[in-house]
């Protein structure tokens, strides 16, 4: 993922199971990191984004935003 400054988010836990298993996520929250828009040459714009769950109180990288 490309960013302005570069955002590099480590977790040291494993991710939670996405398809959930009844437990509660209180104690975690989304953090979502996004690139900048870039037009190529052939005039198409993207983007990209990636959302990751961590424990509440992480540290949350410049470039990045609860979601």
């Amino acid at each position: 993922m490309a960013l302005a400054g570069s955002a590099v988010l480590f977790v040291s836990q494993q991710p939670g199971d996405a398809a959930g298993t009844g437990g509660s996520h209180a104690d975690e929250v989304i953090v979502v990191c996004e690139s900048p828009t870039v037009t190529h040459t052939n005039g198409v714009k993207t983007s990209s984004a990636v959302a990751v769950r961590v424990p509440t109180g992480s540290p949350v990288p410049w470039g990045c935003h609860l979601g």
